[in-house]
């Protein structure tokens, strides 16, 4: 086996893979939102993992240190051991009415090694209102991201960030709070998992990311839950590549 050491972006991987560093994901909105909004007054940590949380409330701090070993125990459930040290940091979100407003409920920050998730937006995820359950839940989501972030570190090749997506949605809602996510699905019945992979790409992403997210999860039940994740993390199951529907020039496609 063997070990990766944690870098900058904060998780430590065992796993049988060779060490291989590299970028796999650009997250285009961290100069925009890193740092924005972080009104967090006091400081602290979970034990007995290093991760520190700026928060306002202590139900903030507890939120955080229950996410966090959701995570590590979900992913220590497929084969990974995680370790992660990342800081948790909880913002208000401001809205000024702009249509350009992101829809981004929280980020990952790699180079900071911190997460960012807000306890306060006008977002409808899945056409809900923000609720602390979400808060909760997308908090998942962003500790997910560091995990697979750390993995991709050692796998020959990077997974597109759409297949990050797909992953960093399904657990989330693997782990979301089961009321949450019954409501949730019982508004998209007419969603199902895919039957061709290639259907997870940066157009079916990008143009409805909620859409997405229940097709992620469908179709993760659907090919074995965390036995798929697994695979796809170890490179056993290796999406194919994506074949874009119009001509584009080399400097277009996306790395």
């Amino acid at each position: 086996m063997a070990r990766d050491r944690a870098g900058d972006d904060g998780v430590e991987v065992t796993s049988g893979f060779n060490p291989r560093v590299y970028c796999a994901l650009a997250i285009a909105a961290i100069p925009t939102f890193a740092g924005h909004g972080v009104l967090a007054a006091q400081r602290g940590k979970c034990e007995p993992r290093e991760i520190a949380v700026l928060y306002a409330d202590p139900s903030e701090l507890e939120a955080a240190c229950n996410a966090v070993s959701d995570v590590v125990r979900y992913f220590a459930g497929i084969g990974f051991k995680v370790r992660t040290k990342v800081s948790i940091h909880f913002a208000n979100r401001a809205s000024d009415g702009s249509k350009r407003h992101s829809p981004a409920h929280g980020l990952f920050d790699p180079v900071r090694s911190q997460i960012v998730v807000y306890r306060v937006s006008d977002s409808k995820p899945w056409g809900q209102p923000w609720s602390p359950q979400f808060v909760e839940s997308f908090l998942r989501h962003e500790i997910i991201h560091t995990v697979i972030w750390d993995v991709m570190k050692t796998n020959p090749k990077p997974l597109r960030p759409e297949w990050h997506e797909f992953i960093a949605y399904a657990v989330q809602f693997d782990l979301m709070d089961a009321g949450l996510r019954n409501k949730v699905l019982g508004a998209h019945t007419g969603v199902g998992p895919i039957s061709d992979l290639s259907e997870v790409n940066e157009f079916s992403y990008g143009m409805n990311p909620d859409g997405f997210a229940v097709v992620a999860y469908k179709t993760y039940l659907a090919r074995g839950a965390g036995t798929f994740v697994r695979q796809l993390l170890n490179f056993e199951i290796k999406p194919p590549p994506f074949s874009y529907p119009f001509a584009v020039q080399p400097h277009e496609i996306r790395p």
